[in-house]
């Protein structure tokens, strides 16, 4: 985690506007929370997530390579539940993970701006 620290504030050297990335706990890792400006949580039903991260991932792999890949999610599906009401609850903004794409990015740059 605190490497994850160290490239915040060497980003945060190079005077940029928005600094985006995608972590999952938000303000429950104190190595990081005092970066955050904005936290915002992407309420994904998990069967969409795992849907769209196949989709995304394993275009090249084989059936028994995904197999194994749902085989893993089944052995941590409760880690990505783990936390997801706290996360929630303490986001600055909530979006439906349902949303196009599109949309999403526009909610959060909208809310950026007013950061």
């Amino acid at each position: 985690m605190q490497s994850l620290a160290d490239d915040i504030k060497l980003l945060l050297q190079k005077n940029y506007d928005y600094i985006f990335f995608d972590y999952p706990f938000g303000y429950m890792q104190k190595q990081i929370s005092e970066f955050i400006s904005l936290s915002v949580y992407i309420d994904t039903p998990l069967d969409v997530a795992l849907a769209r991260r196949t989709l995304r991932d394993c275009k090249n792999e084989s059936a028994d390579a995904i197999l194994k890949r749902m085989e893993w999610y089944l052995t941590v599906s409760h880690l990505f539940a783990l936390g997801n009401d706290k996360q929630r609850d303490d986001a600055e903004l909530v979006i439906d993970g349902l949303l196009p794409s599109d949309e999403i990015c526009r909610l959060i740059f909208d809310r950026a701006e007013r950061v």
